[in-house]
């Protein structure tokens, strides 16, 4: 495969960053830099090539000798270099000064290096900055490579109207006792300086000048040491900091009682941004969060308030994977992320409910947009550890955030926990303040292991091809020897000759749910078939765990399952997550029955399996409310990936059954199992409102038993809507009453909702997220022109990226209204009006026709001369859209 930029060829720059003494000047139209590089020579020089993008580069100087030497310059634009050629050859180990002058132009809509963010009225231009990966060189010239530690030494100028000038390190106190900005020497300007006395790569620093109200308070961590904790927020808006902050103290305590990492800095700081292609960005102290995710009120959604506490913890722990252990190259970030994310699962899993949790992360992986699955279905997802990439922003993807955790997870119980954790101690022992690849990390791994050749089997297909397995299992039991048979078989999806090594935990079930005595086993499944049997199996299985609550990336289905036993399993399973998953299998084979003959009736009557175990959910309270609603939701999203392409058909199932369901269970139960799903989450909030991990599980039980009931037709859905929306407590209850609205087939009353859900939510940011994915996920034929008109309104921005995506997003997952002659035609426009604004928008809505190859006729030539025209045109519209390019690329393959 061809890419810019290949792992084979890429080599530490021939010399290394030490110190970086750096001055910014923010100015309305410009920054303007200054900078001393100290470097050393790893081997002889005759000149020093330096990364920089964008920028106008003023005269570069060599210090040497106490004097100034000019230096010639020659800039490489197209691969963004620039060439300083040394007045007298550098040898190994030498070490010299180079001084640097240039100005930056800060973008409203590209988000790297220094940008514009939104701009409190009234104030000066808001400047935040994000570096990752190859931003810094669109602030300065520099060595944008991982390995470029250094310390910094950095002195920010700005108007005097700005509150706060920050950048990593801590306030230097020699020049600034109080830690404040004093006067520059022009009038009317301040200026701060930091020093960051720890190493740190360029794409981790942080600029921003800024307009922003403060919350201060401090934490002391298990060994002592006081924290100042910072939240630097919109005007106006520091009470939504107070939940954030006491989330943030809370994570601190608990990830050093978790991995025994302590902080080491004076200060750790929470930024408010707008604009950001990423929800978060570790910045060495500083973190940067989009505002909608820092901020919590009555206008954030439920899922932002459980990414809220993901983030925190998230952003937090890469100080110490990320910062303190860092990535050699961007071909390894899953390093800086995969760990990472296992410590915010964690987090997540204590703090929330541990299944609930479970199952909101088995839907990232399955994700038919966004998740990694469902690239690898579509042949566009690359290996963990990647060969090349044509941009660094290639690789943050659903591959390195969602597939590497879940493969971490599986390397723990391949090896064991406590070999696992002592191998993790050493890894970020080991390479403290430095920079580690792939093979450091297996090789500390490799040292722990059991059987090192094993693990060695383990890591080359996960880490080095793509694709996943496709198990199947089946089992027997013999009564008269105690004998249980196990048999699993696996496939790899895309299809090569080298088998994944899966670690895999049954257990076997009795018919009331109990686990019957020595049935719990560990398989290590490492070839294509394999069986085991156990002897001594006391009693009769109704049926197996299958891994239930153990990690896996992959797909699995259970041959042996009839609808009796899933829904059995679905009763009594020992396991939350084993028992939606067995509910989830069973409601696959009653949506694709109907999807291969659409006359088949559901089985919705007493005493079919499906229907008992779904209506014996409404009253059940032997299951937390997380999971309750996880199995009372008919989702289109099947296990069953062969179906994946099939998106109408599937939406289309999925809403059949539901009305299905709903109808035969009947207005009253439905009715009366909503309210009291309301009253109690209405009663919890109002009891202790920012009590969320209770709450929210509560709000979604309500959201899954208020959308049965508002397809029953009673009369009483309008006003009970209604008066859902007035008493709101959040703007998820508002969305939960349109979309309701909606289903029950009154348009005109959900619109007249939409319309004063807007008219206080367009003044927040995360509110007026909520709204356009409300807006765009609507699926009646009007949706795309009530689309197309709120783009046509002053207050919707398409470079705002919370917007562009929630509005965007919502319609590309729209699929009963997507692939309508209508839909096809919004497809086209939004990639090609989006394109040359911020890709990132549409290669997500890419996500929507990744896998056109596997489409149905006359579908699947509508959509590739769909996305031939937008390939031809996006040159000429669109020339840096290389991403994009790739995916409509990659897409088109045969």
């Amino acid at each position: 495969m061809s890419y810019r930029y290949r792992r084979s060829t890429y080599r530490r720059p021939p010399v290394q960053l030490l110190h970086t003494d750096l001055s910014l000047q923010f100015f309305d139209d410009r920054v303007e830099g200054t900078e001393t590089l100290l470097l050393q020579a790893r081997e002889s020089l005759t000149q020093v090539v330096l990364d920089a993008a964008d920028l106008e580069i003023g005269p570069a100087t060599l210090l040497q000798d106490g004097m100034e030497h000019p230096l010639a310059a020659f800039t490489d634009k197209p691969d963004h270099k620039l060439t300083l050629l040394l007045p007298n050859a550098m040898e190994a180990g030498d070490t010299f000064r180079i001084r640097l002058s240039a100005v930056c132009h800060p973008s409203d809509s590209l988000l790297e290096g220094i940008y514009r963010d939104t701009t409190p009225p009234g104030a000066p231009p808001q400047y935040i900055s994000q570096c990752q990966q190859w931003g810094f060189q669109r602030i300065m010239p520099i060595l944008d490579d991982c390995t470029a530690k250094c310390t910094w030494r950095t002195t920010l100028e700005a108007d005097a109207r700005y509150t706060h000038l920050i950048t990593n390190g801590d306030v230097d106190r020699t020049t600034h006792p109080d830690g404040i900005p004093v006067p520059a020497r022009t009038p009317g300007r301040i200026c701060i300086t930091y020093v960051n006395a720890i190493p740190m790569p360029p794409y981790l620093f942080v600029a921003g000048a800024g307009t922003w109200d403060m919350l201060e308070d401090e934490v002391t961590t298990p060994g002592g040491r006081k924290v100042k904790l910072q939240y630097l927020v919109p005007p106006g808006r520091r009470e939504g900091a107070f939940l954030p902050m006491e989330i943030l103290k809370d994570s601190v305590l608990w990830q050093a009682a978790y991995i025994g990492y302590e902080y080491k800095r004076e200060c750790y700081r929470t930024i408010c941004m707008e604009k950001s292609n990423f929800g978060g960005m570790e910045n060495v102290g500083n973190t940067t969060i989009i505002t909608e995710a820092a901020l919590l009120d009555r206008w954030t959604s439920d899922r932002r308030l459980v990414y809220a506490y993901a983030v925190i913890v998230h952003e937090f722990e890469h100080n110490h994977c990320g910062s303190d252990v860092t990535m050699e190259t961007p071909f390894d970030m899953w390093l800086n992320e995969a760990f990472t994310v296992t410590v915010e699962q964690a987090y997540l899993a204590d703090r929330f409910n541990a299944a609930g949790q479970r199952l909101s992360e088995l839907d990232s992986l399955r994700d038919p947009l966004r998740g990694p699955i469902a690239a690898e279905d579509a042949h566009a997802a690359a290996p963990i550890v990647r060969e090349g990439f044509d941009h660094p922003d290639d690789v943050v993807d659903g591959v390195t955030y969602q597939k590497a955790p879940e493969i971490l997870g599986m390397l723990r119980v391949l090896i064991g926990d406590d070999r696992y954790r002592e191998a993790t101690k050493t890894y970020f022992r080991k390479f403290d303040k430095g920079n580690a690849n792939t093979e450091d990390f297996l090789e500390v791994f490799r040292d722990f292991a059991p059987d090192a050749d094993l693990l060695n089997r383990f890591f080359q297909p996960w880490l080095f091809s793509s694709g996943y397995p496709k198990i199947t299992g089946s089992w027997r039991y013999d009564a008269a020897a105690k004998r249980l048979c196990v048999t699993l078989r696996q496939e790899r999806n895309p299809p090569e000759t080298t088998p994944f090594v899966v670690p895999f935990r049954i257990r076997a079930v009795t018919a009331e749910g109990y686990v019957i005595p020595d049935s719990d086993r560990l398989l290590v499944l490492e070839k294509p078939e394999q069986e085991w049997s156990f002897d001594g199996i006391l009693g009769q299985p109704a049926f197996l765990d299958w891994n239930s609550d153990g990690p896996f990336y992959g797909v699995f289905h259970d041959t042996s399952a009839t609808p009796e036993t899933l829904a059995l399993s679905a009763a009594v399973h020992p396991s939350p997550v084993g028992r939606a998953t067995a509910f989830a299998a069973l409601t696959d084979s009653i949506l694709i029955r109907h999807i291969e003959n659409p006359e088949t009736p559901f089985p919705v009557t007493p005493g079919s399996p499906w229907f008992d175990a779904f209506r014996a959910l409404l009253v059940q309270t032997d299951l937390h409310e997380s999971v309750r609603a996880r199995m009372l939701t008919v989702s289109e999203d099947l296990l069953d990936r062969e179906y994946l392409p099939r998106a109408l058909e599937r939406a289309q199932a999925a809403e059949a059954l539901r009305r299905a369901a709903s109808a035969a269970i009947g207005a009253e139960p439905l009715r009366n199992a909503w309210k009291s799903a309301c009253e109690a989450a209405y009663a919890e909030a109002s009891r202790n409102p920012t009590a969320f991990p209770r709450i929210l599980p509560l709000r979604a039980l309500a959201r899954a038993l208020g959308s049965l009931y508002a397809r029953t037709g009673d009369s009483r859905i309008a006003a009970d809507f209604r008066a859902l929306f007035d008493r709101a407590v959040c703007v998820d209850e508002m969305a939960d009453a349109i979309r309701a609205t909606i289903a029950a087939g009154q348009t005109d009353a959900a619109r007249n909702l939409l319309a004063r859900m807007r008219k206080d939510a367009v003044r927040h940011v995360s509110g007026y997220s909520v709204y356009l994915a409300t807006l765009g996920s609507l699926p009646i034929p009007d949706v795309f022109d009530w689309a197309e008109q709120e783009e046509n309104t002053p207050e919707y921005h398409p470079e705002h990226p919370s917007y562009a995506r929630a509005l965007q997003g919502a319609l590309a997952r729209n699929n009963l209204q997507l692939w309508t002659p209508r839909g096809l035609q919004w497809l086209e426009e939004a990639l090609l009006r989006m394109a040359p604004v911020n890709e990132n928008v549409p290669i997500l809505v890419m996500g929507a026709v990744q896998n056109v190859r596997s489409f149905r006729s006359p579908l699947r030539e509508t959509v590739r001369a769909l996305l031939q025209r937008v390939q031809t045109a996006l040159p000429d519209i669109a020339p840096e859209a290389h991403a994009l390019a790739a995916r409509i690329r990659d897409a088109l393959k045969e």
